[in-house]
């Protein structure tokens, strides 16, 4: 069967395409199906469209997005873990510019991005439960795309752009932040997807910062560190010896001191570019 029979905008359909070959859905790979075309062509939209460029896609399920994007001339690379949804995606689109890496993707992605050509954009309904370590596996591994888009629960999404302050604020959102300009596109409500999820889904942009940061590898230890008790201040938090080979909680302290930052703050009060200029001033410490 070719994916131009396969029926995406109805539940019903992909029910009893799904049932005909036996799957079951899997709830820990947090599997559901965008059904609404007009959400589809909006996520399209948000790649510029340039024929023959390579697109990578995570958690392409049956290849609702996948066929958009193919229909676009793009050169597909699709990331899935289900192996019953990777022979349904190879018997679709075997006659398509589409190759399929199987696997988690947390341990495929490095292994392609360093074999592969750069991809123009990655795109992906990430699972909720594992949409984080997905996206932190990216920013970290320095294996962001000059686009990033990402469909996550709404509740992740306002994390990723939370500012300092505010309840959402969180080491997850200084790593976001730290390394691209995170903006939030659209909603998806729940009866756009088959099975409906309970929550409402949020479509997030990531793109590069002009100026790529210089990091240094304690970075985030750092500021997961700083923010492991979110309720307790930089100096109760950074008590427990090394954050990273060589790197201590008192080093770290005292480079806040020097630039103003008092002990006593709470990491939810330290700016993105405070974090920043933190994991510098250590590594001026002569900690390199």
């Amino acid at each position: 069967m070719h994916y131009s029979e396969l029926n995406y905008n109805s539940s019903q359909a992909i029910r009893g395409f799904l049932e005909a070959r036996g799957i079951r859905l899997q709830k820990r790979f947090g599997q559901n199906f965008l059904v609404d075309p007009h959400k589809r062509a909006a996520i399209c939209r948000l790649i510029p469209a340039e024929a023959g460029q390579p697109i990578w896609e995570i958690g392409p399920g049956i290849g609702a997005l996948t066929h958009e994007l193919l229909q676009r001339g793009d050169q597909l690379t699709l990331f899935e873990i289900d192996y019953g949804l990777i022979a349904i995606l190879q018997e679709l689109f075997a006659d398509d510019p589409v190759a399929v890496v199987a696997g988690d993707c947390v341990t495929t992605l490095p292994e392609v991005w360093q074999a592969s050509a750069r991809p123009a954009a990655v795109v992906g309904n990430l699972p909720y439960n594992a949409a984080s370590a997905i996206l932190m596996a990216m920013l970290e591994g320095g294996m962001l795309p000059p686009r990033l888009i990402t469909m996550v629960q709404r509740e992740s999404a306002l994390r990723m752009t939370a500012r300092p302050g505010s309840k959402d604020y969180s080491a997850y959102s200084v790593a976001c932040q730290a390394r691209s300009r995170v903006s939030l596109c659209f909603d998806v409500p729940p009866e756009a997807f088959f099975p409906r999820p309970e929550v409402v889904s949020t479509v997030v942009q990531l793109v590069p910062l002009d100026a790529e940061p210089d990091l240094p590898p304690w970075f985030s230890p750092l500021v997961r560190r700083a923010f492991s008790s979110r309720r307790k201040t930089l100096r109760n938090n950074m008590k427990n010896g090394e954050l990273y080979p060589g790197i201590t909680g008192e080093m770290v302290l005292e480079a806040a001191l020097g630039l103003g930052i008092a002990p006593e703050t709470r990491a939810e009060r330290i700016g993105v570019d405070e974090f920043i200029q933190l994991s510098r001033a250590v590594a001026r410490q002569g900690c390199s």
